[in-house]
Parts: structure tokens; C-alpha cells; sequence
């Protein structure tokens, strides 16, 4: 029976007692100011009741008594303020619509006292206040509520939820900040997304234990999670987290969700996913992650996802996909998805491109961003497209410090991969590393060992080693400590010193010669005062340095290990550079640094030689004119006078000399 749109302001009781067979009954928008309790008395066969965009301030005690309905619609009431006690007593109805009744703030304790209502829900209401228990009164009947879009920040009691065993909860966009209605709920599924939580903790509320299964909190504003956020909840097997402002995926947060299999985190600004993260999801078949800023992933992170099966990685910052990672991906069966990656195509990328070629939907949509330009769809790539740069170690081989200040030992590397490169002492232990660059387009790394302060225990030999896939390369340095009057500090054990160094320094009048090298090396001393004069000899594997006076001779034998004049940034470092069987592999670096090294190397030596060629000339003419005008004033001043008789007589001989 169709009312709509009539003027019945009053509905009286016993109005409708004859209709006993009648299923709908539809007064919306009658303007129904007031409604008498028996109005609906006689109904015993209604399943429909619309009470629309009416103008109800407030419904009377009992007012649905004795109705067994599917549905009753009370929504757009714009009049209605307050669900007054006992509002809904005797009433049976699968569902209760408040929805969108713009006034209505006060639903009181007993608002529901003897209701036998399944489902309820309120959205776009102005709720200011909630009683204590409020729903508790429907028991076991309800299974289903949500309260959505509040028109302001809705605060709820500890407990309006008290005793309730739903199969779903939704209160979402209601500016909640906190968790405190879970106390004393049972839910199978919780939607609380677009509220206001930094971050959440259910650990206190342990009935969710055994219910929950499903959660959502997406749009939460959650801006970290931590080891008590999902405490006990072991049956949830689905959380959504999609548009929160997560950074980093700790998989110790997930450890007690052991039965979770599908997690969504779209549009998080996670930059970084722990190794271990895999570790604490073994049950995970769905992993979802468009549209953050991660920029590594590696096998380990994945490895122990037995059921994963789709993973989505689109829209984030990968450059570089490891081949540890083709186990994983040979499992997936659906939707993976790698598009939007900013993918850096060298020859470690071969691998991915072949194998996305033939498994991946997206094939067609990935691209790689560099180091081509312009940037190439993966369907545009060749094998041969897919290059790698040698790389170079540069470093200093000796360095000096000063005993009680500070320094370091480093060395830099360049190329495509730029290497990983570490540091080692010569007992063999690490004492500095630095790994690969997370940014692929960055073609140089660097390492340093910092030494805050320098004492003769640091005085050894130090291995710079680079890793990189075309080959790794080794470097030494030899690190001395001095004192502060610049003699050398002895080495606590003769092993820490490198091999075949040495330190010369000389006084004015008597010579003294420091040697500081292992054990093996041959010295023999005499004391005395004279001159000094060092000669380096070339031997068979070995350098020489002798060292002679009158009374003093030293003599020093060292491995012949001088290093490659290098085109490294300082001119007492020297170079080493990886080279590749692979074709197409030996191409110079970006802007022809390898090969513009190289030449300038030649132009320097050639420039060199020609500029001592020059010297020498004038060294050597400068000596010839000197010595023809020594022996011109010679001709004129020198002479020997001779002469006979008296020297009167005026009778002289010149004889020139």
C-alpha cells in the first residue's frame, strides 16, 4: 500500500487493523509529525515499513511493537534528534535503515531494549552521543552495523559494543582516533577505514582473537605500525592498509598474523621492505603494493612466501631486479605486475626482460628508464641493448698520519653497476664496506675506514676490494703513523706493517735510517757521519734500496709491487680496470672517461718528454757557452813574461799561456 507524498501529519492508532494480509506499506515523505503507539497494531503479515523523509523529532516507547519485519527504512528524517528508550521494544526486523537523517546525535542505553534487529545502519548523521552499552541490548540478534560519515568526530564509549558477536563491524569515516570500542566485542570482519589513527594496537582487546578475520584500515592516516599492532590475531586472513603513510615494511609487525593471505598496501610511501619481512608471512598468497617509492627488493625478502602467488610491484622506484628473484616470480600464476618501475637496463636486467618477455601481461608496459635514451619499452629492447660498464678501483697506495690525530683509508670505484666495495686489514677482517648504490643511475661508489684517532696499531696494510659483475678488483694500501717530530712509530707486531716499506729521514751531521718492514727483509747497520747516497736497484720480483755513507750501510728488500700511473683524481693514486669476454661489454664509460683517460695519459707522457728534451738542450748549451768564455778571458789575462839583460833595455818576450 502506496501513501507517498500525501499531508497525513498524525498517524492514530488502529488505523490499520483490518489490513492483516498487507506486506508493504510505503509513507514516505507524508510529512508525519507525530506517530501513536498501536498505530501499526493489526499488521501481523508487514515485511516492509518506509517511514521516510518525514518529520519525526522523536519515535515513542514501543511505537513497532509486535511488527516481524525485513525491512524498516526510517531515512532523510531531517527532524528526528534522539532514538528515545525503548524506541524499538518488541520490534523483530532483518534490517533498520537511519541512514542520512541529518539531526539525529543522541542514541541513549536503552534505545534498543527489547529490539530483535540483524542489521543496522546509520550513515551521515550528527551523532554527538552514544550510552554506555548502547547496542548491547540486541544480543545475539544483530550481526551486522555499521555507523558511517558522521558529520563530526564521533566519540564512542568504551563498551557500546559490549557482548555483541558480529559478523561485521564498518565505522568508517567517523574521525575515530582511538580503539577503545573493541572492549568486550567479537567481529568476523572489522572496516574502520578513513578514520584518524596514527598508528593502532588490539592487543587489549583479546575476544578478537578468535573472530576477526578480515580488517580494514585503509585511509587511517596510519604513520607506523609496531610488534603489539596485530598481537593475537592469528584467524585474520585478509588486511587492507591500502593509503596510509607507512614507510617501512617490518615483517616482525606481521609475526602473529601467521594465517594472513592477502595484504593490500597500495599508495603507502614505503621506501624500504625489511629482508626478513617473508619470514613472518608463510601463508601469504596475495602481496599488493602500487604506488609507493620502493626502491630494492631481493629473493630473501620473498622466499619463504610458499603460497604467494600475485604480487604487484607497479608504480614504485625499482631499478634493478636481482636473479635471486626468479624463483619467486617463476611461482606467480596471476596479475603480477611491474609496470611504472623506472627500470635501469644494464646487463644485469637481461634475465628479467627474457623472463617477463614470456610471463608477464605487462611486458608491453614496462620500460626501461635508463641508461638508454630516450627511455625504451621492454617490447622495444634487444639482447644486445642490455650493457654493462667495466669498472675501476682507484686509491692511494701509501698514506702517512700523524700519531693522535684523526684520518681515514679510503678508495672510490666507478662503473655500470658501480661496485660494492669494502675495506680490509691484513689480518683479513672487514673493517669498512659500503654496498652496492640503491640508486642504479649513481655510477661511482666510495669507501672510507675513518680513524679517530691514529695510533701505531693502525700502521699495516689495507685491501680495497670492489665486486662487480664483470669481475672483481683488489688494491692495496700502506698506511704509516708518524710522530709528531716526524719520525716513524714502530708497529706493535712486525707482521701489521706493510710489505717492504720504508722511511728515510736525515740529519746534519749524522744519517739515520728507519726501516720498517717484516721480518724477512735483510738489514745491516754501521754508525758514522758523511754523506748519503740512495740508489734503487731493480732485481729479479724485488726492489733494492741501499743506502751508503763512510761508516752506515742499509740495505732493504721489498717485493716490486709499483701500481700502474693512474688517471685517478690525485696523482699519487693509482688505477685498475675490469675488463669483459662478453661483446659489447668493453665500451668506454659515459662521456669516454676509460678511453679519454687513457688518451690524456699518452698526450701527458708525450708533453712530459718533450718538455725534458727541451730542458736537457739548455742545460747542456748553456754549459758549452760558459766554458768558450772561460776560455776567451783565459787568452787575454794569462801570460808568462820572459826576458834577457838589464831591464833597461827595453827587450821584452809574451809567451801566451
Amino acid at each position: 500500500m502506496f501513501f507517498r507524498g500525501n499531508s497525513i501529519t498524525t498517524l492514530r492508532a488502529n488505523r490499520f487493523d483490518y489490513l492483516t494480509e498487507l506486506e508493504e506499506l510505503d509513507l514516505d515523505s507524508c510529512k508525519i509529525v507525530n506517530i501513536e503507539v498501536g498505530a501499526f497494531d493489526g499488521l501481523k503479515s508487514l515485511k516492509t515499513l518506509k517511514l521516510d523523509k518525514n518529520l519525526m523529532a522523536s519515535l515513542p516507547p514501543s511505537v513497532f511493537r509486535n511488527l516481524n519485519l525485513t525491512k524498516l527504512s526510517l531515512r532523510l528524517n531531517d527532524e528526528l534528534i534522539e532514538l528515545s528508550s525503548n524506541a524499538f521494544n518488541i520490534l523483530t526486523s532483518e534490517l533498520l535503515d537511519l541512514s542520512y537523517s541529518d539531526k539525529l546525535a543522541n542514541i541513549k542505553s536503552d534505545s534498543f531494549t527489547g529490539a530483535n534487529i540483524k542489521s543496522m545502519t546509520i550513515i551521515d548523521s550528527d551523532i554527538t552521543a552514544v550510552g554506555s552499552k548502547a547496542f548491547s541490548p540486541l544480543g545475539s540478534s544483530l550481526k551486522s552495523l555499521g555507523i558511517s560519515r558522521n558529520k563530526r568526530p564521533l566519540v564512542l564509549p568504551d563498551d557500546p559494543f559490549d557482548g555483541l558477536n558480529l559478523d561485521s563491524l564498518r565505522l568508517w569515516q567517523d574521525g575515530l582516533t582511538r580503539l577503545n570500542f573493541l572492549k568486550g566485542l567479537r567481529t568476523k570482519t572489522l572496516y574502520l577505514a578513513s578514520n584518524n589513527f596514527d598508528t593502532i594496537d588490539f592487543s587489549p582487546y583479546v575476544l578478537l582473537k578468535d573472530t576477526l578475520t578480515r580488517i580494514n584500515l585503509d585511509g587511517c592516516g596510519i604513520d607506523y605500525l609496531t610488534k603489539r599492532s596485530f598481537d593475537n590475531l592469528e584467524r585474520v586472513t585478509y588486511l587492507e592498509l591500502s593509503s596510509n603513510n607507512l614507510t617501512i615494511l617490518d615483517g616482525a609487525v606481521f609475526e602473529d598474523l601467521k594465517n594472513l593471505s592477502q595484504i593490500f598496501l597500495w599508495y603507502n610511501q614505503i621506501h624500504t621492505i625489511t629482508d626478513d619481512f617473508g619470514d613472518y608471512l608463510p601463508n601469504l598468497g596475495s602481496l599488493r603494493m602500487r604506488y609507493n617509492s620502493v626502491s630494492r627488493v631481493n629473493g630473501a625478502m620473498f622466499a619463504k612466501m610458499r603460497r604467494l602467488i600475485q604480487l604487484n610491484l607497479s608504480f614504485n622506484k625499482i631499478q634493478y631486479m636481482p636473479k635471486d628473484m626468479k624463483p619467486i616470480l617463476d611461482r606467480l600464476v596471476r596479475n603480477n605486475d611491474f609496470e611504472g618501475n623506472p627500470f635501469h637496463c644494464n646487463c644485469e636486467m637481461l634475465w628479467f626482460w627474457e623472463w617477463a618477455m614470456v610471463n608477464s601481461s605487462r611486458f608491453r608496459t614496462m620500460r626501461c628508464a635508463t641508461p638508454l635514451h630516450p627511455p625504451k619499452r621492454f617490447d622495444q629492447m634487444r639482447e644486445e641493448d642490455f650493457i654493462c660498464i667495466p669498472a675501476t678501483l682507484c686509491g692511494s697506495p701509501n698514506i702517512t698520519l700523524s700519531r693522535g690525530s684523526s684520518g681515514n683509508v679510503s678508495c672510490t670505484s666507478s662503473g655500470d653497476p658501480a661496485p660494492k666495495l669494502t675495506i680490509s686489514n691484513n689480518e683479513g677482517r672487514i673493517v669498512a664496506e659500503s654496498d652496492f648504490p640503491v640508486n642504479k643511475t649513481t655510477l661511482e661508489n666510495e669507501v672510507v675506514f675513518k680513524i679517530e684517532t691514529v695510533n701505531p696499531g693502525f700502521v699495516g696494510s689495507y685491501t680495497c676490494n670492489a665486486t662487480h659483475p664483470l669481475g672483481d678488483l683488489t688494491m692495496d694500501t700502506c698506511l704509516r703513523v708518524m710522530t709528531p717530530d716526524g719520525t716513524p712509530e714502530p708497529p706493535f707486531r712486525s707482521d701489521d706493517v706493510c710489505v717492504g716499506f720504508w722511511v728515510t729521514s736525515t740529519t746534519s751531521s749524522t744519517t739515520t735510517t728507519t726501516t720498517i718492514a717484516p721480518t724477512t727483509e735483510e738489514e745491516t747497520t754501521r754508525s758514522g757521519e758523511t754523506t748519503e747516497t740512495i740508489t734503487m736497484v731493480q732485481t729479479t720480483g724485488r726492489e733494492e734500496l741501499t743506502t751508503e755513507a763512510d761508516d752506515t750501510t742499509i740495505t732493504t728488500q721489498r717485493p716490486s709491487t709499483a701500481p700502474t700511473t693512474s688517471e685517478c683524481p690525485a696523482s699519487n693514486w693509482t688505477e685498475q680496470t675490469t675488463m669483459s669476454n662478453t661483446p659489447g661489454n668493453n665500451l668506454p664509460l659515459q662521456d669516454g672517461v676509460p678511453m679519454g683517460r687513457f688518451t690524456t695519459s699518452i698526450i701527458a707522457g708525450v708533453l712530459s718528454t718533450f718538455v725534458g728534451t727541451l730542458f736537457l738542450v739548455g742545460v747542456l748549451f748553456y754549459l758549452y757557452r760558459r766554458k768558450a768564455s772561460k776560455r776567451q778571458r783565459s787568452d787575454v789575462s794569462e801570460m808568462v813574461v820572459t826576458g834577457t839583460g838589464d831591464a833597461n833595455d827595453g827587450y821584452y818576450e809574451s809567451k801566451s799561456l
